[in-house]
């Protein structure tokens, strides 16, 4: 497998994140990033539409009901 393609399937936390609103209106979201292999720290920005954000809202969403259920296993 290339470096390239190692590098693209590499596994990040979130550390933090931040709005960005540009004065035209345009928004973003930058994320600091960790690297869970070399524990280096980078960020990205990238610009998000209100289809963009409907969608990440719903994946949230999902991964935050898998999160919950593995902490509370039904009895």
């Amino acid at each position: 497998m290339s470096e390239q393609k190692k590098r693209d399937r590499r596994t990040v936390a979130v550390i933090e994140s931040e709005t960005l609103v540009r004065p035209d209106g345009r928004a973003g979201i930058r994320l600091l990033l960790l690297d869970q292999e070399t524990e280096e720290e980078e960020s990205i920005v990238f610009e998000v539409s209100l289809l963009g954000i409907a969608r990440f809202r719903k994946d949230l969403d999902v991964a935050e009901k898998h999160i919950l259920q593995s902490q509370n296993p039904p009895s």
